[in-house]
């Protein structure tokens, strides 16, 4: 049996070990070749993947393809970039095409909610300029955005 199909079988065993989660953030990115008969060669997309995935899984994952494989397999780690850019594109395919798919008919918006609709009085007045200068400039800030602080201000500090 080739190191790849070894690999492949201990797939199952390591997603039970780190957990679902943690397998699709760290190795679901991940590409394995074999090197030589004796060497498995694992692919990270960058440096920051790559020493994770040595500092945190490198010993179990070595156990785990040791006892599927019934030999001792040296691994390696690499970075290939190429995987990263091959991801990447398809993510933003994917993400193109559900939103080229969400036209404005199937928003969940209801069209009687907009600002001409909306009756402005003295208690609701600065709400009003709040949420128009919001709508008419999103993500920035604005003279009437609120502040946040991690605690409470009083007049004897914090």
């Amino acid at each position: 049996m080739n190191l790849t199909n070894i690999w492949q079988n201990s797939q199952e065993e390591i997603k039970e070990k780190v957990g679902s989660t943690s397998y699709d953030t760290w190795f679901s990115t991940i590409h394995v070749k074999e090197k030589n008969e004796n060497t498995l060669l694992i692919e990270a997309p960058d440096d920051f993947f790559k020493n994770w995935i040595i500092e945190h899984y490198k010993k179990f994952i070595y156990e785990i393809v040791n006892k599927d494989a019934n030999r001792v397999i040296e691994l390696e780690f690499s970075v290939n970039s190429h995987i990263l850019k091959e991801g990447t594109q398809n993510r933003l395919i994917s993400l193109e095409q559900k939103f080229a798919n969400n036209n404005e008919s199937q928003s969940n918006i209801n069209p009687r909610f907009t600002f001409d609709n909306f009756v402005i009085g003295p208690s609701n007045r600065f709400a009003a300029a709040a949420g128009l200068a919001v709508a008419e400039s999103p993500g920035l800030p604005t003279a009437g955005t609120p502040r946040r602080y991690p605690f409470p201000a009083t007049a004897n500090g914090p």
